[in-house]
């Protein structure tokens, strides 16, 4: 018997193509101007949906048409035999419910709109729009919410303690056709389009866990209701993952899928290469066509809802090119990291390097790039609309820079395109990834200045956003092979976490504990502090067997979370756990922040004594929830005999319970290992789906962006949705870019806001929230201006660069925190002048001056003088220190008014100091140095050893 509940959620998202535009506020309120049925009227890509007090209309009409006709008959023929429009309407009635619900409404626009046409009665002004909707007692104790998922549309039940789930019920008027189909979904079609109601899933949260709840549609006689399994009386809240979109790239040309990433307004950026012309790029791209050689880099923004290119374009010289990785800076504005074999990649003026080192011929195996002069890592920033580059350089020595081809470290097919590029709030640029040349451009502070041996050793760096200069490289390994795949930003101590794997028994190690090779190869972590010069802890991770770590995590409280392989089958990676299959081929574990001691560790997989899945994505939420994006079959086989999905834990209610083997695997796990939240498969019925190595994303809000090698073989099974996704086909006789946006929804606050552009004093901004989960909010302005509104406005009377601080909290305890925050800078130009601290240096030591480094659209940054500057148009130059003192100016304009911020700069001469020889016997002590010398210096005596 079902037993009664305390409060349940139902979740249905419809995939109705919604425009970019619309987002955020599309429920437009009815003040008059249509007929009084209508309470909110949303605008969906090809129709509306009218809502109504007992039920839904959703009016749709043949998109596609219409714009043939805008553009001309050539593309669309059959106008001129049929120059109508078809239109179809599908009405949902909520039957024998509340003849009077109560609907308020949440979060409005600060702009609205007028209505200005036909009846006189019905002209409106100040119509403003609304993020969310609230109906109170659709049913007894029942109410019913739609909101903006950022990317699409949700109607959601809320049933209240003792309330009947049973009483719900919908008719659906008007559809052509409605079936439920193999994943569970209810599909509906009409004479111009199909769209989606994804199958509900549903569980209940108890303190840290997640419990699922069996459920699916009922359908008869185009009346859905719902079927569901036993909950807890208990436990309150229940939720539904649902896939956003899933679309090929639709390119004629063979191209294949490397690395995806998003940014703050949910644009997903995919980076996959490309063999030929044929690859989809839109007017106005940086690069609209193929660069030559052998292959390119393939860039594309999607808009929310995967129906449309933001921008599209190539990216390569004429040999060539892969995509490792991608990430958006706070302007989002998209960097690339890969590698180049072309000679005449695109730099910009002021790169670091503008010059191709090269290296020695490789060929990747599978993934298709030939290097027969070698390759250097390129690192290129977009303009937001991607049609220029706004930085570009090489980055390398004289051997292959940025390709993991170490046998035994190269693990999974595509393993050569491994590393990572991040980012962080000051908009430095961090990278992650390996090197064979001896003479790579490391920096003299380096925590390791000199090349370990071997075939290659890791390399992490880290350069300004305008990537003129390297503020610190540095080799990490020792005598065998060694590769950093991963990093992280360390919250609390100001470090850089870095991971991957060494064959080196001499692995730099610092600390107590793990400071062994255990054999083969092994995992490792290591935590760099800030400015790269020291090492603080490292630490080697594994088994007598093969053992690597390809991702790392941090959390709130800096511990340490990594995901690995392993081919160990004795449960080493299993402790403290409750979830897990001790001798299964994946492990997470997490350590505390001083890399001293394992919290907890658990494995899972098959347990048949080798990796199952190779991972793709790894993401530790503000919750400290676990996620995992992996790909496991037929592709990996050649390197990992038996690889397959087949027979991984798939919970209740997963999208798509079943798998040919050869698919993506999706899982999120509670923290410490307490259960498996939820997991599922995700591929056709015939393609074998992989990546090509590269790193996708999950982002903050636990939403999975994820790039793949799809439709192999001139197939177009890949799960598309919408229906009118970009390209729902693979258009080559072989692979095209998949990609899919896949939402957890997860019950979690997601505090994030959008910062005006640069204005001038005295002016009124407006912060616009992008907040999720929160009720409640509170910011805080640097200057003492406070306020709780959604979107407040602030008022600024002089110049200076302000941080706005944004608290978002929800009090009633429905999401797994109560609080979340993020600060940002907020700059006004006041037409002043105003003072920098003042820098007193010594010779030799460069360093930046300025403000830290900003981007932002429409501001410009010029230094005078600029003698001995970097770069004298970014906001954070590199001083090259020449005896002596001067003042130097920065100037900041937005093209109406100009700051101008003045720093005094004083370098020092070093002193020379000298010593006597002295000569001793074997086992004497004595004193070096002087006693004389001033005590504010700090002194650094090398070579150390011998010394106290």
């Amino acid at each position: 018997m079902k037993k009664a509940f305390s409060c349940f959620f139902l979740f249905f998202a419809l995939f109705i193509g919604i425009q970019a535009h619309e987002l955020n506020y599309p429920f437009v309120f009815n003040k008059g101007q249509w007929e009084t049925d209508v309470l909110y009227r949303a605008e969906l890509g090809g129709g509306s949906m009218w809502i109504e007090k007992n039920g839904i209309t959703y009016a749709f009409f043949d998109h596609k048409k219409l714009v043939a006709i805008h553009d001309g008959l050539d593309n669309f023929p059959e106008i001129s035999q049929d120059p109508w429009i078809k239109a179809h309407s599908v009405k949902v009635k909520f039957l024998n419910s509340n003849s009077k619900p109560a609907y308020t409404h949440f979060s409005p626009s600060s702009d609205y709109k007028n209505y200005f046409v036909g009846d006189q009665s019905k002209w409106r002004s100040e119509v403003y729009s609304y993020n969310s909707i609230l109906g109170k007692d659709l049913y007894p104790g029942i109410d019913i919410r739609y909101k903006d998922d950022h990317s699409s549309l949700k109607y959601e039940f809320i049933v209240a303690p003792g309330a009947n789930p049973n009483l719900i019920e919908m008719q659906y008027l008007g559809p052509k056709s409605m079936r439920i189909d193999d994943l569970g979904n209810l599909v509906i079609t009409t004479s111009v389009n199909t769209f989606l109601e994804n199958k509900p899933f549903v569980y209940q949260v108890k303190g840290a866990d997640t419990i699922e709840i069996s459920s699916r549609f009922v359908l008869q006689d185009n009346k859905v209701k719902f079927m569901l399994g036993e909950y807890n009386s208990e436990l309150p809240l229940i939720i539904d993952p649902t896939l956003i979109f899933s679309t090929y790239s639709g390119s004629s040309a063979d191209n294949f899928g490397f690395t995806a990433t998003y940014d703050s307004k949910g644009y997903l950026y995919s980076g996959g290469n490309v063999f030929a012309l044929g690859y989809p790029t839109t007017v106005g791209a940086f690069q609209v066509s193929y660069g030559g050689g052998n292959i390119d880099v393939a860039i594309t923004k999607y808009d929310v809802t995967g129906t449309n290119l933001i921008y599209s374009t190539y990216l390569g010289g004429n040999g060539s090119e892969i995509p490792h990785s991608l990430v958006v800076n706070n302007y989002d504005e998209l960097f690339v990291f890969g590698t180049t074999g072309s000679a005449n990649f695109p730099v910009s003026a002021n790169a670091y390097d503008q010059t191709f080192n090269g290296g020695t011929n490789i060929t990747g195996v599978g993934m298709g790039f030939v290097y027969p002069n070698g390759c250097d890592i390129f690192i290129t920033r977009f303009n937001v609309a991607g049609t220029a580059i706004q930085a570009s350089t090489y980055l390398g020595g004289s051997g292959n820079d940025g390709i993991n081809v170490a046998g035994g470290l190269k693990a999974n097919h595509a393993d050569e395109s491994r590393g990572e590029i991040d980012i962080d709030k000051l908009n430095y640029i961090y990278l992650a990834t390996t090197t064979s040349s001896t003479n790579f451009p490391v920096s003299p502070n380096a925590f390791q200045t000199t090349y370990g041996g071997g075939t290659q050793d890791g390399l992490v760096a880290k350069m300004d956003n305008n990537l003129t200069t390297v503020l610190f490289a540095s080799y990490i390994g020792g005598s065998s092979a060694d590769a950093i795949y991963s990093l992280a930003l360390g919250t609390n101590l100001g470090s850089i976490i870095i991971a991957g794997g060494t064959a080196s028994t001499n692995f730099p190690t610092v600390g107590s504990n793990f400071t062994t090779h255990n054999g083969g190869v092994d995992g490792f972590v290591a935590r760099v502090s800030s400015n790269g010069a020291t090492l603080l802890k490292s630490i080697v991770f594994g088994t007598p067997q093969y053992d690597q770590i390809y991702f790392v995590e941090v959390d709130k409280q800096d511990h340490i979370f990594v995901l690995g392989q392993t081919n160990h089958a004795a449960g080493y990676f299993y402790q403290n756990a409750i979830y897990g299959i001790p001798n299964g081929g994946q492990f997470i574990t997490k350590f505390k922040p001083t890399l001293d001691t394992v919290e907890w560790s658990t494995s899972f997989g098959l347990g048949n004594g080798h990796a199952d899945i190779s991972p793709s994505a790894f993401l530790v939420d503000v919750c400290n929830k676990i996620y995992i994006s992996g790909w496991g079959g037929l592709v990996n086989n050649s390197i990992v005999p038996g690889s397959t999905v087949t027979g991984l834990d798939i919970t209740p209610g997963a999208f798509q319970p079943s798998t040919t083997g050869s698919d993506f695997y999706l899982m999120v796990m509670e923290d410490n290992a307490s259960s498996l939240t939820y997991s599922t498969f995700f591929g056709g019925p015939t393609s074998a789906e992989h990546v090509d190595g590269g790193t996708s994303r999950f982002n903050r809000k636990g939403e999975i962006y994820q790039s793949v090698c799809a439709g192999c073989g001139a197939n177009s099974d890949f799960p598309i949705a919408p229906a009118n996704a970009w390209s729902p086909t693979n258009n080559s006789f072989n692979c095209n870019v998949g990609v899919f946006k896949f939402k957890f929804d997860f019950p979690m606050i997601v505090a994030d806001f959008d910062i005006p552009p640069a204005a001038c004093a005295p002016v009124n901004l407006t912060m616009t929230n992008l907040s999720e989960g929160a009720t409640n909010y509170l910011w805080t302005v640097s200057d003492g201006q406070t306020s709780t509104s959604t979107n407040p406005t602030f008022n600024f009377t002089t110049g200076g660069v302000y941080e706005v601080t944004l608290y978002a909290l929800n009090p009633s305890g429905t999401t797994c925190n109560l609080v979340d925050s993020i600060t940002k800078q907020v700059v006004v130009l006041g037409n002043s002048i105003q003072t920098l601290p003042d820098i007193e240096t010594c010779e030799y030591d460069n360093f930046e001056i300025g403000l830290p480094p900003s981007g932002l659209p429409g501001v410009t940054y010029t230094w005078i003088p600029s003698t001995g500057l970097s770069d004298p148009t970014i906001s954070n130059p590199i001083f090259n220190p020449s005896v002596g003192s001067q003042t130097y100016s920065l100037i900041i304009s937005n093209g109406s008014c100009s700051d101008s911020l003045d720093q005094q700069i004083t370098v020092s001469p070093l002193q020379n100091i000298n010593f006597n020889d002295t000569m001793v016997c074997v086992g004497t002590t004595i004193n070096l140095g002087s006693t004389n010398l001033p005590s504010s210096y700090t002194y650094s005596w090398s070579p150390s050893a011998g010394l106290s």
